[in-house]
């Protein structure tokens, strides 16, 4: 089985999002608590976008936003996933409601830190990876770790998002766009910024 990370889609025509004021202090734990949706908008406000059709997916301190066709799919799985009603608002204020905030409720260490190439660059708990800081220069999964784990989840080493590639074929069978994934083995954070052969794009 792969893992892929998904983020941004490197193009112009795609939304860097951040939270609308309306939102500011969500917390990833109340996700799925509240009945009032969460509010997002176009994180560079002289942009010219203004998104007459949002982009599918949409990315944002590890929530991935999503319109209902991925939502639904992920729910029909019974997934451990939180989810809560978003509105995307564009540069022109018009109300994107048809969306969803899809939060990961699994930390799930799947690499192999023995057999990676890593640098600990910070550590403020040795006993917990996710408050710590690394660099790659190889990944390798340990299998062990992936025999029946949730397919989409945290991993605390990255800080990422990653999706097992049943959810990226069900992204591609339906032509979502606004994310492009990397398979976690190639991930670096430099290559999420800048065209290269490792990127997957929709």
């Amino acid at each position: 089985m792969k893992y892929y990370v998904p983020f941004r889609t490197p193009r112009s025509d795609i939304p860097s999002i951040t939270s609308h004021k309306n939102s500011e202090n969500f917390e990833i734990s109340e996700v799925g608590d509240k009945n009032n949706p969460i509010f997002i908008e176009e994180a560079y406000k002289k942009s010219n976008n203004n998104f007459s059709s949002p982009p599918d997916l949409m990315i944002f301190d590890n929530f991935i936003f999503s319109n209902s066709k991925l939502k639904d799919h992920l729910c029909s799985k019974k997934y451990n996933i939180k989810y809560q009603e978003s509105i995307f608002i564009d540069n022109s204020k018009k109300y994107h409601e048809d969306y969803w905030a899809i939060v990961p409720t699994d930390i799930i260490d799947i690499i192999d830190t023995k057999s990676s190439i890593m640098e600990l660059t910070f550590e403020l708990d040795s006993n917990n990876p996710l408050y710590n800081d690394y660099l790659f220069e190889s990944i390798i999964v340990y299998k062990k770790k992936t025999k029946g784990i949730k397919p989409i989840f945290i991993e605390p080493y990255t800080k990422e998002i990653v999706i097992e590639e049943s959810i990226l074929e069900f992204i591609k069978e339906n032509k979502l766009t606004g994310l492009s994934f990397i398979d976690i083995t190639k991930f670096q954070p430099h290559k999420i910024f800048k065209k290269n052969n490792d990127i997957i794009n929709i």
